[in-house]
């Protein structure tokens, strides 16, 4: 065998035994317990603050808003998706534990024009489509179909 197959047979080895030991130390104990994963993180996840609330818990002081939202296109956008995680709202309802988006920012993240989108999904060319008004100006905000 030619000395440089030689070579490359050793370090072929040498990166296969690598392999190994980086596996054997890197792998935590806990990995394949319940699969391809980490069986430990189930107690890590549980032993997180909750931070969303349940679907629901803003209508019980915003009926209004959730009447509005279940009436249009926004029906199945949970209240959390643009206001942010609402646990700490709900348990002591201030104006300052809860996500006031800024509209003109917050709407263009799901709707400005993007063709990895369906088609069928509404999409604008925010410039061209508002001249630079906000979106609650002319839309209501939890129900985008209606005009103001």
């Amino acid at each position: 065998m030619p000395p440089q197959m030689t070579r490359l047979m050793y370090i072929f080895g040498l990166l296969i035994a690598l392999y190994v030991v980086v596996r054997w130390v890197a792998k935590p104990e806990s990995f394949y317990w319940y699969g391809h994963y980490r069986g430990a993180a189930l107690a890590e996840i549980a032993g997180l603050e909750i931070e969303h609330s349940p679907p629901g818990a803003c209508s019980d002081c915003h009926s209004d808003k959730a009447a509005e939202n279940r009436a249009g296109p926004h029906s199945s956008t949970s209240c959390q998706t643009c206001h942010g995680a609402g646990e700490a709202h709900v348990n002591e309802p201030t104006a300052a534990n809860i996500a006031l988006p800024v509209v003109s920012e917050t709407c263009v993240l799901c709707h400005e024009r993007n063709h990895a989108r369906p088609d069928w999904f509404p999409q604008v060319k925010s410039r061209a489509h508002s001249s630079g008004m906000a979106c609650d100006e002319c839309h209501l905000v939890h129900n985008p179909g209606e005009f103001q």
